[in-house]
């Protein structure tokens, strides 16, 4: 969406930072284990110490939903999926992204023009 929306709707806790357009995490899931040993291995979560599903979310600064990524194993790191799942080429040179420190994603967004 066009910035005057997001802005005009934005809560005042993040209208102080009037730059930002997306705020990207990734969130993870238990599933069960699979039987089948190639996708037991690719959903096994060593921070979690379990089989998981992950996501990539990134909302608007006012809370809408701009972008969902398809599932990945949770053995998949949050740079990784960020990367697979094309969001990066949605961003327009000079839009401002906020991640947590895990993403990890410096360089590839300067590629872009992307401000992190």
């Amino acid at each position: 969406p066009s910035k005057e929306p997001i802005t005009a709707s934005t809560p005042y806790h993040l209208a102080i930072l009037p730059d930002i357009s997306a705020i990207i995490d990734c969130s993870e899931i238990f599933t069960e284990t699979p039987k089948e040993p190639n996708i037991e291995n690719s959903t096994w979560s060593d921070f979690k110490h379990h089989n998981s599903a992950k996501k990539c979310i990134t909302v608007s600064p006012n809370s809408a939903i701009m972008f969902v990524s398809p599932v990945y194993g949770g053995r998949t790191s949050d740079k990784d999926i960020t990367l697979d799942s094309g969001f990066l080429d949605m961003c327009k040179p000079y839009d401002m992204i906020q991640a947590d420190k895990g993403f990890n994603i410096q360089e590839e967004c300067a590629i872009c023009s992307i401000c992190l």
